[in-house]
């Protein structure tokens, strides 16, 4: 007795194979860049003037790796 059953879910599972083997877009942004600014409650923080503090922070993403650069002193310093 011929059974066409095994053929027809081998056919069927090729064709599922195929079609979830297609490369899709990311669904999310791969790289960008997220500037912070930095306020301070009060006038002077921990004995230090708020204006040396830092005032600013940009993050910047690209595919796996992210760059956080903080400036404040005044511009005498960045990190």
């Amino acid at each position: 007795m011929y059974k066409p059953l095994p053929k027809y879910l081998i056919l069927a599972f090729l064709i599922l194979l195929s079609a979830a083997c297609k490369k899709k877009p990311s669904a999310g942004m791969s790289e960008g860049r997220i500037k912070f600014g930095i306020t301070y409650e009060q006038s002077r923080v921990g004995g230090y003037s708020s204006s040396i503090l830092p005032q600013e922070m940009v993050m910047v993403c690209s595919g796996n790796m992210v760059k956080n650069t903080n400036k404040g002193g005044l511009g005498f310093f960045s990190l």
